[in-house]
């Protein structure tokens, strides 16, 4: 393949952009948006587009608003999730949160779980 047509399919890929250049949010911010928002490593995701598809959609519509970064990385009982989900996910970076007094986390092993609606909930999967 020539460089030329290298070029002109990287040229139409989706670059999400850097920490740097997303403008900062605060807890308040958060809290307050319409948005389905969710913070992963300091970074403010906007997961709207992706809420209804999620696989754990219960799961994430019962954490939004809050740090999840210790249940993304699978450190909790939950899900560790794939390279392919790291990918994703930078697409719905929106922003970078800010020092703040009042996080709001999603308590480790503890998430807003219905056990019954999730029915491979100890099912661990690498």
């Amino acid at each position: 393949m020539s460089y030329k047509k290298l070029d002109k399919i990287r040229s139409s890929l989706y670059w999400p952009d850097t920490p740097e250049k997303l403008p900062a949010y605060t807890w308040k911010d958060i809290k307050d948006s319409t948005a389905d928002l969710v913070v992963v490593d300091g970074l403010v995701h906007d997961v709207s587009e992706f809420t209804d598809e999620h696989p754990g959609l219960e799961l994430l519509r019962n954490n939004l608003k809050k740090d999840v970064t210790h249940h993304f990385y699978g450190k909790s009982l939950i899900y560790k999730h794939s390279q392919a989900a790291h990918n994703l996910l930078t697409r719905f970076r929106c922003g970078t949160l800010v020092n703040d007094t009042s996080p709001t986390k999603a308590a480790p092993n503890k998430l807003n779980l219905v056990p019954s609606s999730i029915p491979s909930l100890h099912k661990k999967t690498d």
